[in-house]
């Protein structure tokens, strides 16, 4: 039976891409759910990632927890386009990207890849820089849950649980994760206590898929971004000069739902 090709004609094609493939020209790096779980301590993700190429970063604290700051290329995050599953997460405020508002982040990842000067960024900040986008955490098909104690340096403690339902009636699976950390930080009086929560769910079926995936998280950190000066450090390296009392408090949300649909 002879088929007769029907053109179809549209005003604009585009084409959106937020992983960069093997054979995409531009430098990258990629972390899996198994490097992401080998490297995750509980630290933020700017210390998760110093391995990779091109980064470095720093903590007012001393420490790995609490306001920490990643630099790509020797430039700044106000530079980097941050997204997860390809929606920004830089701040409208200053384009920037505070991982210490919540804690254990790494734990509800599947993967991320950074990229390292222009590529395939999506919407949000420019990609100057470079870029990082994270992919949530897979829902899983079978029931499961974990629970990860921690404790180290500086009055450091951490505990999480999380758990999967598994594929539920209608191909509906569900995901909920709740996290607390708590640290007294290198420098003095540079503690920090974290709390958050993660949730998911996703609904897949012949034709179609949705997912929604969403946190919030609190922050109560001790202010620590002043320097000290090199003979004060020198007597007592975890000097801090600013006051026990000087502290704040952040908190932030985050939601996002997408449906895919297969036509034909």
């Amino acid at each position: 039976i002879p088929l007769t090709p029907l053109p179809r004609f549209e005003e604009a094609v585009v084409v959106a891409a937020v992983r960069a493939d093997a054979e995409a020209p531009m430098t990258k790096r990629e972390l899996d759910r198994r490097e992401i779980e080998s490297l995750s301590t509980g630290q933020e993700m700017p210390f998760l990632l110093k391995e990779v190429p091109s980064v470095t970063q720093y903590s007012d604290s001393g420490s790995s927890t609490g306001y920490s700051y990643i630099y790509l290329r020797g430039i700044p995050q106000t530079r980097m386009n941050v997204t997860l599953d390809g929606v920004p997460l830089n701040e409208p405020e200053d384009s920037a990207f505070y991982f210490a508002n919540f804690g254990d982040f790494a734990n509800a990842i599947e993967s991320l890849q950074v990229q390292r000067g222009v590529g395939t960024s999506t919407v949000g900040a420019a990609s100057f820089v470079g870029s990082i986008n994270f992919a949530s955490i897979d829902l899983k098909d079978e029931a499961a849950a974990d629970v990860r104690l921690g404790v180290g340096s500086f009055g450091t403690n951490r505990v999480s649980a999380a758990a999967h339902s598994g594929r539920l009636g209608g191909g509906v699976k569900l995901y909920g994760q709740a996290a607390y950390q708590d640290t007294e930080g290198f420098r003095r009086n540079s503690g920090s206590t974290q709390r958050s929560v993660y949730v998911g769910a996703t609904r897949d079926t012949d034709s179609s898929f949705f997912k929604f995936f969403g946190f919030a998280g609190q922050a109560e950190s001790q202010l620590a971004f002043l320097a000290a000066d090199e003979d004060t450090l020198e007597r007592d390296l975890r000097f801090n000069p600013m006051s026990p009392d000087e502290r704040d408090e952040f908190g932030q949300r985050f939601l996002m739902a997408q449906y895919h649909r297969a036509f034909g």
